[in-house]
């Protein structure tokens, strides 16, 4: 059964209207306004399932009418800061959210809603550069939807509201039923160690993890059968970029020389002052000759736009030129502002015949102008590269504001819009299509187990740069604002405002999956800076409160003690450097009191980029145990009241960059020992969660190896280990001989302890080196154990992914409660898992010391 289920669903043509100007899909200036309805937006159509299984998403569609908003990516504010200009309707927003209850409203969650455009679902279809790619065509309608995922099972009841510059709505109550099932819920840092994280059930959440591979939009398919293999390989933990989503970092309009600045191409992005409106606006600057501006910008993309064959499609740029002349070319008279489609040539499209005109040519003008002209699709199910430039100009500039391509339709009117990113304006608006593709990637993490740690933000995007502090651009030749990224650090202004509604969005469309593991804010922000540790927390407090509508204070120090059903650990990262807190000196950001709003620490440190004296450095190039074993004690001995992840990880050689991933050799070692010792060195007391960056071509090179199933072996070890009772402590191990490296934990409440032990000559230098790995032999004695009682042994073969427990022995604590391990012979490693011998049944028949 659905509620008050719509006959059909409506044509949004109200709404397509709306939204026009988010995507400057008018031409600039237009002077459309809907007269203010005086009793605010209408709420109608709304459509849910009657009953969900507790912890699974129960979504809830609806429309919204009678509204004045402009932009529905943007919240209304009655009082933005300045910069946000109430008047300019790419900021005239509406805020609607649900609230949820499942006690008579005693208790009540609210969860922010979004507005999403639909698509049309064509399947397979070939592509003009050979490949078959999946065919979404946008259409003229949408929906509002709230996703939110019910953690108790019961009868729950939601409400609706809408918030407008022309009043307020709030629906009825809707109640649903929720029905009681198996589910280990959301991840959570562990209230007991808090060296963990685990999930709603309590049972620990511990996984190694890769940085992603390919992009978030590539084809279904293909991530498909990258999840799958993860999860076939139990590495459940993928850091997925999303700081590419909002803003100007990753844009798709790439200069023909495709230079970067940093680490991100130079976006071209420059405010202009408009002396007709007097209104300063973001656009797209392109420049002949070509210094620090490109000529030329085409769609650098491996996913070109959807269209439909055998129609005819409008291609339209508006922009202002200044100084343009020609032609450089005599023997070509036409010269300006060009737009052009095709297969090739893109990246030169400032060059007379390189790629196919379809515009008229602009030149100079004292404002805005539109170049025009069509193009007709023929055969393509997708268009060709997409491209702008100065074409065969002396000099000039050009000021592009929106570049737009639309199907004419048999009655003359345009259609939707087919590009992405239309608009130069990248602040005001969150291209659908990006936020479509995260859609289909986090459900497929879902389908496969596979948790992700989002980053959410780059603190290079030029938008940042080119908005000061106070709101206004940076124009008129006027420094960039390098760290306009971070703000104000604590307070609201422009910069953070806009980067509210990008996090606000993440948690509307998001936030409900229990398989988001956690919100990074940036990649790599300033170690040293207090206004990024100050906006980390402030993002920890917005993430975990105020995008739910809970009220935390600002300042230092103010906690948010709200705990939502489907909120997610928090952190930031930085470019080098682990800021913890040190209570001696009171300064420092990770455990800090001034900044309880961040979950747990992250560190990014690759062998070159370590702290690590450069001996140590040294050492750990071809002892990949190491590598893990010294950092996790470096970060482990601040005893911070969190996990800690190292996010980005890295064997490349100690005196090079990380560019220089194939520095060590590491595809010589074919069959992983270097990624199996760095995976079981993991067992250490000091708990540091790992993800590796370079998957490929360091743990799985398609054709030739592939590590992956090291893994498997250690999930297979660890299984049905409470790490986070609480209880777990060093093994303080001593060892009588030498050649052995011990690593693990004991719980001597329970009897219990997990331990590698492996022969620190077996690494995976001297194994491709083909070194003489001499058998080591010794006693490892473990204390802290209940004196005199018998206790169960497994040894655990560690490469095998089944059948891995190669005997169980038995040994009697002594009288201390000493538990001595002999180990004889051993060339490589060995897993040992000790349990009190009363619950050997549980394993079956156990044979005795003698036998």
């Amino acid at each position: 059964m659905r509620l008050n289920a719509l006959e059909g669903r409506r044509r949004l043509t109200h709404w397509a209207a709306a939204l026009l100007a988010c995507f400057a899909w008018l031409p600039a200036g237009a002077a459309w306004r809907q007269q203010s309805p005086p009793s605010g937006p209408s709420i109608e159509g709304v459509s849910a399932p009657a009953e969900v299984a507790a912890f699974q998403k129960f979504e809830v569609a609806f429309q919204v009418t009678n509204t004045v908003a402009r932009n529905f990516q943007f919240p209304y504010d009655a009082s933005p800061p300045p910069g946000i200009d109430p008047s300019y309707e790419r900021y005239q927003g509406i805020s609607v959210d649900a609230a949820f209850s499942m006690d008579g409203w005693r208790t009540v969650h609210r969860q922010p809603a979004f507005f999403a455009w639909s698509y049309v679902d064509g399947g397979l279809r070939p592509s003009w550069d050979g490949r078959r790619r999946t065919w979404l065509y946008p259409a003229n309608e949408g929906k509002w939807i709230v996703r939110f995922t019910p953690h108790v099972p019961g009868r729950w009841e939601f409400r609706l509201s809408a918030r407008d510059a022309s009043g307020a709505t709030e629906t009825k109550p809707f109640s649903f039923q929720v029905v009681p099932a198996q589910d280990r819920g959301f991840i959570r840092v562990s209230r007991a160690d808090r060296r963990y994280f685990e999930f709603d059930d309590g049972s620990p959440f511990w996984s190694t993890g890769l940085q992603a591979t390919g992009s978030i939009g590539e084809e279904a398919a293909e991530t498909d059968t990258q999840f799958a293999e993860l999860s076939r390989n139990r590495i459940l933990l993928v850091r997925a970029w999303l700081s590419g989503t909002y803003g100007s970092a990753w844009l798709r309009w790439v200069g023909g020389r495709n230079i970067y600045g940093g680490y991100l191409p130079r976006s071209g992005l420059l405010p202009f002052h408009d002396p007709v409106t007097g209104r300063d606006v973001m656009t797209l600057r392109l420049e002949y000759p070509q210094d620090w501006f490109d000529a030329c910008r085409y769609e650098f993309s491996s996913e070109p736009e959807p269209v439909k064959p055998d129609a005819t499609y409008a291609f339209t740029i508006t922009y202002t030129g200044q100084n343009i002349t020609g032609p450089r070319n005599p023997s070509s008279p036409e010269y300006g502002l060009v737009g052009k489609i095709s297969e090739s040539g893109a990246e030169n499209c400032q060059e007379t015949g390189s790629g196919k005109v379809v515009t008229t040519y602009g030149k100079s003008t004292p404002g805005w102008n539109t170049i025009r002209g069509f193009w007709y699709s023929g055969a393509n199910n997708f268009a060709p590269k997409i491209s702008f430039g100065l074409e065969n100009v002396n000099e000039g500039s050009a000021f592009v504001r929106n570049i737009s391509l639309r199907e004419v339709q048999p009655d003359g009117s345009m259609g939707p819009e087919i590009l992405r990113e239309p608009s130069m304006e990248y602040e005001t608006y969150i291209p659908d299509r990006k936020l479509q593709a995260m859609d289909r990637y986090l459900e497929l993490a879902e389908k496969h187990g596979i948790y992700l740690k989002v980053v959410l933000m780059e603190k290079n995007d030029h938008i940042y740069q080119k908005i000061d502090d106070d709101g206004s651009f940076v124009i008129g030749g006027e420094k960039d604002n390098l760290d306009g990224f971070y703000g104000l650090g604590r307070g609201l202004n422009k910069t953070r405002w806009l980067q509210q509604a990008w996090w606000r969005t993440a948690v509307a469309r998001w936030g409900y999956s229990k398989n988001i593991h956690s919100w990074e804010l940036v990649n790599e922000g300033d170690p040293f800076l207090v206004r990024h540790w100050e906006m980390a927390d402030e993002f920890g407090k917005f993430m975990h409160c105020r995008a739910f509508g809970v009220d935390v204070a600002p300042g230092d120090g103010a906690a948010c003690r709200y705990q939502h059903p489907n909120s997610h650990p928090v952190t930031t990262s930085f470019w080098h450097s682990f800021p913890a807190y040190s209570a001696k000196t009171g300064s420092g950001f990770w455990g800090s009191p001034k900044y309880p709003n961040v979950d747990y620490a992250d560190v990014h440190a690759y062998i070159s980029t370590s702290p690590a004296p450069e001996q140590e450095k040294r050492r750990m190039e071809g002892d990949a145990a190491y590598y893990h074993l010294w950092h996790a004690g470096e970060y482990g001995a601040w005893k911070l009241s969190m996990p800690v992840m190292r996010g980005e990880a890295g064997m490349v050689p100690a005196g090079g960059s990380t560019d220089n991933y194939q520095g060590l050799g590491l595809e010589r070692d074919i069959n992983g020992t270097w990624y199996h010792n760095y995976l079981w060195a993991s067992l250490d007391s000091n708990t540091l969660y790992e993800i590796y960056w370079y998957a490929i071509p360091h743990v799985y090179l398609p054709g030739r190896y592939d590590h992956r199933t090291a893994s498997r072996s250690l999930d297979n070890f660890m299984s049905g280990i409470p790490l986070n009772n609480g209880n777990y402590r060093p093994l303080d191990a001593r060892v009588s001989g030498s050649g052995l490296r011990v690593a693990g934990q004991k719980d001597p409440v329970n009897g219990r302890a997990h331990i590698w032990i492996q022969n620190t000559q077996h690494t995976w230098r001297n194994v491709v080196d083909r070194v003489p790995i001499p058998p080591a032999s010794a006693t490892v004695r473990i204390p802290g154990f209940p004196p005199d009682r018998e206790y169960a042994i497994e040894w655990w073969d560690t490469y095998k992914t089944a059948d891995q427990i190669r005997e169980t022995t038995a040994v009697r604590a002594s009288s201390e409660g000493v538990v001595a391990l002999p180990v004889e012979q051993l060339v490589s490693d060995v897993a040992v898992k000790v349990r009190p011998l009363e619950r050997a049944s549980e394993s079956g028949a156990l044979p005795t010391a003698q036998e």
